[in-house]
C-alpha cells in the first residue's frame, strides 16, 4: 500500500492527554523492559518474527486508549532528529483480521513495504495544521539518545528491537526469545506512571499473542488486574448504622447545641432548632405516622419550603422507617401530584397553601388539630428503619419527559455521608461551625446537607434562597458561614474570592473548574476546596477528591471507600486501564433501582460481576487513571448537565412534542450565545407544516408551563 492509499479517507486521531495534569511541561520519559517470549508455531510456520508481533501489541495497547480500530503510525527507520526527517507509514487496522496471526502478518507486510513520506506531505494531506503532529505514535529503529529533546514533543515511540547484536544470541538456551522493549513519551502526553502502566500493558499483551494466535485482535485481552480498569479496596461493613443515629448521638451529648437556623426572611431573626428539640419533636412525629398505619418503606411525601417543620418531619421519617419522598414546592401543579400519585404516598406533610392539591394525603403540622395531636405522642428515641430498608424516593429526569423515582436505602445513606465528612471533619469544630444550605429540595444534595450537619454536629443554616444569592458574599459573613457547597459557575457569579469569607469548607461539583476559579480557591492556606462526583442512583456521590490548582478538569477523584468502579465496554468486559469506557459502580451506595419500572431498572442496574452484585451503569463515559482516580469523557446517551443538574435531553424534546398538535423535529443541547456569559439549554424545533400559523407557533408555551419547571421556562 503506497503513502498515498494509506492516507486517503483517514480520519485523524490525536493520543489521549494522561498527564495528569492541567498545564503538563513538554519533557523526555523512558521506560525499557525485557520481554522473554516463544512464539507460537502459527507465527513461525508464516514467517512473522517478533519485531513484527510487537508492533501489533503496541498498536492493540494504544488503539484501545484512542477506542478506535485503526491508527497512521510513523516508522523511522534512521537516527531521529528535530522531526524534519522522513518516514515510512503504517495505516494498522484490527478491521479484517480475524486472529493475531492476521494482524501480525498484516503489520509485517506494512512495515515491509517502507517508502518514505515527508511529515509535511502527510500534514497537508490529512488537512491538519501546521503546530499538529501528524504522525503522534511511531516505531523507531534507531538510538533514542540521539535525538534531541524537542523531537519528543507531543510524540509517543516505541524502539523497534533489533535481532542479533554484537554476538549476542537472540534465542535462549530454552528457546524463547529475549529483547528489549523501549518506550519513549513527552510527559505532556503521559506521566510516568501512565507511561509505566501502558508499557506494562504491551509487554503483557506481547506475550498473549505469542501464545494465542487464534484469538481475535478485537476482543478484550485479559490482562493482570492491576492493568485493568477496576478499582476493589476492602472497607469495614459492619461500621454502618442509620444516618439518623448522628442525630440522636448529638442530642444526648450535646442538647443545647443549635442544628437548624431558619430564616423565612433575611430580614427577620430566625428561629433556632436545637438537637434536643429537633430529636424530641421528631420522635413524636415519628410516632404519630406510625400510629396513624405508616410502615417500614411507605411513602410520605414533604412538600414544602425548608422550615422548621420540613426538618423535623424529615428527621421523623428516617426515623419511623417510612420512605422519604422530597417535592419541591416551586413545581408545576401537575408535576407535584404525579409524584404523589406515582410514588403512592401515604400522606404529605405541606402547607395550607400547597394542601389543595393533595387532597385527602395532605397533612398540614400548622393546623391546630394535627399540631395537639402529635404533641401527645411519645417523644423518647425511635428508630424502626433499617440499614437495607428504603430511605428515600427521588425524582429525575426521564428520557420520555415523565420523571423516574430513583429508590435509595440506609445504608448507602450512612457510606455516603461517611465519605462526604471525611474533608471537612478534620477542620470542623461544633460548637462554632455552620453549613449553608443552598440545594433545592428537589435534588439529592439537600439530604446530603441535612445528614452531613449531623454527622459533624454543626447547625444548618436555611433561608430563602433567592435572597441568600442576592449578595452571597456578604449573607456568607453577616451569617458566619464555614462549610458550603455550589456549582463553580455560581461560585464565579456570586464570590470574588475566598480571602475576607468564614469559609473552611467548600465543595464544588457538577460542572468543570476554569482556571480562574482555581487561581483565587485552589491551594488558599485556610479554604479546603473538594470536588465530589455522583448519579442519584448512586446515593449522592462516590467519587472525591481535594482541588488543586494543578489537577485537569476532567478528573473527578477516588471512588469512596465503600464502592467499587470499573470501566466496561459496551458488552460490560472491563477495559484495560486507561482506556475509555462507561464508568460502572457497585456497592452499598448503589439504590435498588427506579420505582415501578422494572424494563427501566434492568437495563441500568446489573446483577454484575457476580449474581451477589449491585451494580448501577451510570452511562458516563471516563478513563480510570494509574493512581485510581478517574477522568471524565462525557456521555454515551443523550443526558446533559446543566449548572450541576442532569437533565435528559430527549425528555425535554418529547415534553415539547406532546405539546404539539403539529408533528416537530427537534434538538435540545447545551450552547452559549455570543451575547450570554453562560450556557443555555436551548431546544431547536423544525415544525412539518410550514403554514402553521404564528399563534399556533407560541401556543405551546402555555403547555410546557404544566410539565416545566419555572428554571426551565423563558419568558
Amino acid at each position: 500500500m503506497s503513502p498515498v492509499e494509506m492516507l486517503s479517507g483517514y480520519r485523524y486521531h490525536s493520543l489521549p492527554e494522561l498527564s495528569g495534569k492541567r498545564d503538563p511541561v513538554h519533557s523526555r520519559l523512558s521506560i525499557t523492559r525485557t520481554v522473554r517470549v516463544q512464539l507460537h508455531e502459527e507465527f513461525c510456520r508464516l514467517d512473522i518474527d517478533l519485531q513484527s508481533v510487537i508492533r501489533a501489541a503496541f498498536a492493540k495497547v494504544l488503539l484501545g486508549y484512542i477506542d478506535s480500530t485503526e491508527f497512521l503510525f510513523g516508522e523511522q527507520r534512521s537516527t531521529p532528529n528535530d522531526g524534519t526527517s522522513s518516514l515510512g507509514l503504517l495505516r494498522l487496522s484490527l478491521s479484517g483480521c480475524d486472529n493475531w496471526v492476521a494482524f501480525a502478518q498484516h503489520v509485517k507486510q506494512q512495515a515491509s513495504a517502507y517508502e518514505d513520506v515527508s511529515l509535511e506531505h502527510v500534514r497537508s494531506n490529512l488537512g491538519l495544521p501546521p503546530e499538529t503532529n501528524p504522525l503522534p505514535a511511531r516505531f523507531i529503529q534507531g538510538a533514542f539518545d540521539s535525538a534531541t529533546p524537542a523531537y519528543f514533543d507531543g510524540l509517543l515511540a516505541l524502539g523497534i528491537p533489533r535481532t542479533r547484536t554484537d554476538g549476542e544470541p537472540y534465542l535462549s538456551s530454552e528457546g524463547s526469545e529475549r529483547v528489549e522493549l523501549s518506550v519513549v513519551c513527552d510527559s505532556a502526553i503521559m506521566s510516568e506512571p501512565a507511561l509505566q502502566n501502558y508499557v506494562e500493558q504491551v509487554c503483557a499483551t506481547v506475550h498473549f499473542i505469542c501464545t494465542n494466535p487464534a484469538v481475535s485482535p478485537a476482543s478484550v485481552i485479559p490482562l493482570p488486574s492491576n492493568l485493568m480498569s477496576a478499582y476493589e479496596e476492602d472497607y469495614d461493613s459492619s461500621r454502618a448504622h442509620v444516618a439518623v443515629d448522628w442525630l440522636m448521638h448529638n442530642a444526648a451529648t450535646r442538647p443545647d447545641a443549635i442544628a437548624h437556623e431558619i430564616y423565612s426572611t433575611l430580614e427577620e431573626p430566625p428561629v433556632l432548632l436545637s438537637y434536643a428539640e429537633l430529636n424530641s419533636r421528631s420522635n413524636a412525629l415519628a410516632n404519630w405516622f406510625t400510629k396513624h398505619g405508616v410502615q417500614l418503606e411507605d411513602k410520605v411525601a414533604v412538600c414544602r419550603a425548608r422550615d422548621e417543620h420540613f426538618y423535623v418531619a424529615n428527621a421523623a421519617l428516617f426515623k419511623c422507617g417510612a420512605c422519604y419522598v422530597s417535592i419541591d414546592p416551586e413545581l408545576p401543579s401537575e408535576r407535584r401530584q404525579f409524584i404523589v400519585r406515582d410514588s403512592g404516598a401515604k400522606f404529605v406533610v405541606t402547607t395550607a397553601s400547597l394542601a389543595p392539591d393533595f387532597g385527602d394525603v395532605a397533612l398540614v403540622p400548622e393546623n391546630a388539630k394535627v399540631a395537639r395531636d402529635i404533641s401527645e405522642q411519645p417523644s423518647d428515641d425511635i428508630c424502626l428503619a433499617q440499614l437495607d430498608s428504603l430511605a428515600y424516593l427521588l425524582y429525575t429526569s426521564g428520557t420520555t419527559g415523565t420523571p423516574k423515582g430513583c429508590l435509595l436505602n440506609h445504608r448507602g445513606l450512612y457510606w455516603a455521608i461517611e465519605a462526604m465528612c471525611a474533608y471537612p471533619r478534620p477542620v470542623t469544630n461544633p460548637n462554632t461551625d455552620k453549613r449553608l444550605a443552598l440545594a433545592s429540595i428537589a435534588f439529592d444534595v439537600h439530604i446530603s446537607e441535612i445528614c452531613q450537619t449531623w454527622c459533624l454536629g454543626i447547625r444548618l443554616v436555611s433561608a430563602p434562597r433567592y435572597e441568600i444569592l442576592a449578595d452571597l458574599q456578604e449573607n456568607l459573613i453577616n451569617l458566619g458561614i464555614t462549610h458550603a457547597g455550589m456549582v463553580p459557575s455560581m461560585i464565579e457569579a456570586t464570590l470574588s474570592g475566598p480571602d475576607d469569607l468564614p469559609l473552611k469548607y467548600l465543595v464544588s461539583g457538577g460542572e468543570k473548574i476554569s482556571d480562574s476559579l482555581l487561581r483565587k480557591w485552589a491551594n488558599h492556606p485556610s479554604l479546603i476546596l473538594a470536588n465530589f462526583y455522583g448519579p442519584t442512583e448512586a446515593t449522592i456521590g462516590c467519587t472525591s477528591r481535594l482541588i488543586r490548582q494543578s489537577d485537569r478538569k476532567e478528573n473527578i477523584g477516588h471512588p469512596f471507600p465503600s464502592c467499587r468502579a470499573y470501566v466496561v465496554d459496551a458488552n460490560m468486559n472491563i477495559v484495560p486501564r486507561g482506556n475509555p469506557g462507561e464508568l460502572v459502580v457497585e456497592g452499598p451506595l448503589v439504590g435498588r433501582g427506579y420505582h415501578n419500572l422494572p424494563e427501566v431498572t434492568a437495563k441500568a442496574f446489573k446483577k454484575w460481576p457476580t449474581l451477589e452484585s449491585n451494580t448501577y451503569c451510570t452511562g458516563d463515559l471516563v478513563r480510570m487513571m494509574p493512581d485510581d482516580t478517574i477522568e471524565i469523557m462525557g456521555r454515551i446517551d443523550t443526558q446533559i448537565k446543566l449548572r450541576g443538574v442532569r437533565i435528559e435531553s430527549e425528555g425535554v424534546s418529547n415534553v415539547l412534542r406532546k405539546a404539539s398538535e403539529q408533528p416537530l423535529d427537534i434538538a435540545t443541547l447545551i450552547a452559549k450565545h455570543p451575547e450570554s456569559g453562560s450556557d443555555l439549554l436551548v431546544s431547536f424545533v423544525a415544525f412539518g407544516d410550514r403554514q402553521i400559523s404564528v399563534a399556533e407557533r407560541r401556543s405551546g408555551h402555555v403547555e410546557l408551563a404544566h410539565d416545566f419547571p419555572p428554571t426551565l421556562m423563558r419568558h
